[in-house]
């Protein structure tokens, strides 16, 4: 049986913008569809005929974004890893999928009895319109892998392209890992709407990220909450940035402040900035909010995504239509994913959930904006009371606080940076929550623990607070 390629073959039809430019790289190299797809017909030569799970090992470069397309046109599913995941993850993950081949960084292909996967020889063991798998762990330090379907990124790109009226002369830098859903949904909504991208694999902390951006004219630039704050430290919005139009935001909740400072700076210089909700398990986003359009319900995350629906459901698991009232978030649309996978038996016949409890808490508004106020996870219950670390963590960064605050049996634990005044923290900590410094451990780091996706990342805190106790 040859490789199914529905799905695949009309979303990724880079023929359709042949003369437009795909990409520039970091030494200004451009790059046209036409070319690109060239590469791409080069790179699928090398696969086997027989659809196959593979590995496909990322960074933020034309190799990449070649291997990338190419397993996505030929048809094979894969699990997609970022370069800097540790070897012995990827060892266990390979361990646990069986994989037939790797694509490496570079985009060689790497072929071994290793890597040999039972379903090889039974290639419709895989579940038809399984396209790629992209890790989640959150805060849990458990990876899973969540499937994603040619419909789900295509759908999901579709929509984001719809709301951020992204056109053909858009040209977005890669400031994320293409491992990591929200990067992932940066190329794909500008290959679909057939503008253009600059590679770069540099950080925000490096010069030739700024350079680059400058230089190449680029119009969107995306960042989760570390970044806006390191933004802020460089100074960003005290800069001019003649070509850049619009300024996207995800990947956890940014601090109230920071998101009104954003705010003023995109109506003051005529741009756009998208505060936005997602998760993984909906391809990438679910509801945004055009803050530049709406400053006065920032940071709120606006109005499901077009196509898809947000409900609030109770503990019951009742729906809330009542405005102001919290409930659990849960999501429909067509970016919903196929499931989750542990290990290659799961891709055989995936779960396909029709709604996606995401553990969040919200409340709508009398017009139609949802506001998150907690995660269900991030609730405590501590001598009678209920904590919402979520909530607390923010609050205590609003009055200035460097911190990070999470929670285990019957304490409460906090990581400063160092340079604050512990015991204030502590008398702050009683009158928000009144519970006994007795069950709150303040402990400090020089940096907070994040996730690759740039999360905080709660379970190594946790090992953290354990290894000073010890």
């Amino acid at each position: 049986m040859g490789v199914n390629t529905s799905g695949a073959a009309a979303y990724w039809n880079l023929e359709r913008y042949a003369e437009r430019v795909a990409f520039v790289d970091e030494q200004g190299g451009i790059c046209r569809y036409g070319q690109l797809q060239s590469q791409v017909d080069e790179f699928r030569d090398q696969l086997p005929q027989k659809r196959q799970l593979m590995v496909m090992v990322s960074r933020q470069t034309v190799p990449s974004l070649v291997a990338y397309l190419g397993l996505l046109q030929a048809g094979h599913p894969f699990l997609l890893l970022d370069e800097k995941t540790p070897a012995e993850q990827r060892a266990d993950f390979i361990e646990r999928f069986r994989p037939a081949r790797l694509i490496d960084a570079t985009g060689q292909t790497i072929e071994s009895t290793l890597l040999d996967s039972g379903l090889d020889e039974n290639p419709t063991a895989l579940v038809e319109d399984l396209a790629l798998l992209l890790p989640t762990s959150g805060s849990s330090g458990v990876a899973k892998w969540v499937m994603l379907s040619y419909d789900n990124l295509q759908s999901n790109a579709a929509s984001i392209c719809e709301y951020q009226a992204i056109v053909p002369e858009d040209r977005a830098i890669t400031s994320l890992p293409m491992a990591y859903s929200y990067g992932l949904s940066v190329i794909n909504t500008h290959l679909l709407a057939g503008a253009s991208l600059a590679l770069s694999s540099a950080s925000m902390m490096e010069r030739p990220f700024w350079e680059q951006l400058r230089e190449q004219s680029v119009t969107h630039l995306a960042a989760v909450p570390f970044q806006y704050e390191l933004m802020e430290r460089l100074r960003f919005r005290q800069q001019d940035w003649p070509a850049l139009r619009l300024l996207t935001q995800a990947g956890g909740r940014l601090s109230e402040t920071l998101a009104k400072a954003y705010t003023r700076y995109a109506c003051e210089q005529g741009k756009q900035f998208f505060l936005m909700y997602g998760q993984t398990e909906a391809t990438a986003r679910m509801a945004y909010l055009a803050a530049h359009r709406e400053p006065e319900k920032v940071p709120a995350i606006g109005r499901a995504i077009p196509g898809g629906q947000i409900l609030l459901a109770d503990t019951e698991g009742e729906l809330v239509t009542q405005a102001g009232q919290p409930g659990e978030i849960r999501y429909r649309g067509p970016n919903v994913m196929l499931g989750y996978a542990r290990t290659a038996q799961d891709l055989v016949a995936p779960e396909r959930p029709q709604e996606l409890a995401t553990g969040d808490l919200a409340v709508l508004d009398e017009s139609g904006v949802y506001r998150v106020t907690g995660r269900l996870s991030r609730i405590l219950k501590m001598q009678g009371r209920r904590i919402d670390l979520d909530d607390l963590q923010h609050t205590l960064a609003a009055e200035g606080w460097s911190l990070l605050v999470t929670g285990e049996d019957d304490r409460l634990l906090v990581c400063l940076t160092p340079g604050q005044n512990s015991e204030a923290l502590l008398q702050s900590l009683a009158g928000h929550t009144g519970i006994h410094r007795a069950y709150c451990h303040v402990f400090e780091r020089d940096a907070f623990p994040l996730t690759p996706n740039g999360k905080p990342d709660y379970a190594q805190l946790k090992r953290m607070q354990h290894e000073s106790a010890a």
